[in-house]
């Protein structure tokens, strides 16, 4: 994969550091360094190499990302604090205002969530149409029989006048299961066993696509690697961007 420079004004902007005009008079001005000399040229070719400081700061630069975070119970997937804190709180401070969260989950839910900031990628990880597979552990208040357990699967269940069906539901034992969606409804599997009688008193996504938790620690995340950002965008009918400048790819210890 080819890396492309970019104009240090390009650098600076797509880092959203200011607002496009207030960094092309800061650069103008004197108020960026490239390799610690000061440059006021907002054409200025940037290495992917170069160490980039804007108003006395070293500004991390990542073109695109796709981060995988593993939610913990207690935080709200949306970008602000509401009566639970936001997932965004766990992610890199300098890439929240870029990112765009795929897969919510309720904030009773653990599990696996994805961030970019490629728009089309994220909504097209969960429209129906891409039937991009989720899968899901969960546990019961009370052991399922073995007709609820059939009718979920050959039956399925009425949404709003459409019968959905989960792509397979497993049985580790009779209250601890194993369900796989691709449509995402409104807490889908919520209703899907309470309106047989059920409670789901424990939810956590373990599989997003063919991504996995692995041993990846409740609360932490990773960036995922060039190959599976590849695997990803070909299974939503994208094209990777080439381009990559330098990235700030820790992943949470």
């Amino acid at each position: 994969m080819k890396e492309e420079a970019l104009t240090l004004y390009d650098y600076l902007s797509t880092a959203k550091v200011a607002a496009k005009r207030r960094v092309i008079k800061a650069i103008r001005h004197g108020l960026a360094k490239v390799d610690d000399k000061v440059i006021d040229d907002p054409n200025f070719i940037v290495n992917p190499s170069s160490k980039i400081e804007y108003e006395g700061k070293e500004v991390p630069y990542v073109y695109h990302f796709v981060i995988m975070l593993n939610k913990p119970k207690g935080h709200m997937s949306s970008s602000v604090d509401e009566k639970y804190p936001s997932v965004f709180r766990l992610i890199p401070e300098e890439l929240r205002d870029r990112a765009i969260l795929s897969g919510r989950l309720d904030q009773d839910t653990e599990g696996l969530i994805l961030f970019s900031d490629l728009g089309r990628l994220t909504n097209r990880l969960v429209l129906p149409q891409y039937g991009v597979n989720k899968e899901y552990e969960l546990t019961l208040d009370k052991e399922i029989s073995e007709e609820d357990f059939r009718n979920i699967t050959e039956v399925g269940t009425d949404f709003d006048g459409e019968m959905i069906k989960p792509v397979s539901l497993e049985m580790k034992d009779k209250k601890n299961l194993k369900i796989v969606l691709s449509q995402g409804k409104y807490h889908e599997i919520k209703r899907i066993f309470y309106r047989r009688g059920y409670k789901v008193i424990a939810l956590r996504r373990t599989k997003f696509a063919f991504l996995e938790l692995g041993d990846l620690e409740v609360g932490k995340y990773r960036f995922l690697d060039a190959l599976e950002e590849e695997k990803l965008f070909k299974i939503v009918g994208m094209e990777r961007e080439q381009k990559v400048f330098t990235v700030s790819r820790k992943t949470t210890k």
